[in-house]
């Protein structure tokens, strides 16, 4: 079993994607002890990828997380 100490953080990124900009100038910040993993830099999911690639490589990011945080914004259900 792998070891699973990362925050995994899934949101809309056509409409939230300025909530997670935010999570990153938190991480930034020397002043605020907010810390992540860029899970799309550890395990990259390509655009061409069929549907069954993709929900693998989704299931090997939650897997591997600690912590998961839903960013949820007005647009998420469409």
């Amino acid at each position: 079993m792998a070891y699973r100490n990362k925050t995994y953080i899934a949101f809309d990124a056509d409409s939230n994607i300025h909530y997670y900009r935010l999570m990153q100038a938190w991480k930034q910040n020397d002043h605020t002890y907010f810390d992540f993993y860029n899970s799309h830099e550890i395990n990259s999911i390509r655009t061409t990828s069929g549907e069954d690639a993709i929900k693998a490589a989704l299931r090997e990011r939650m897997k591997n997380s600690k912590v998961l945080i839903l960013l949820i914004g007005e647009k998420t259900k469409y």
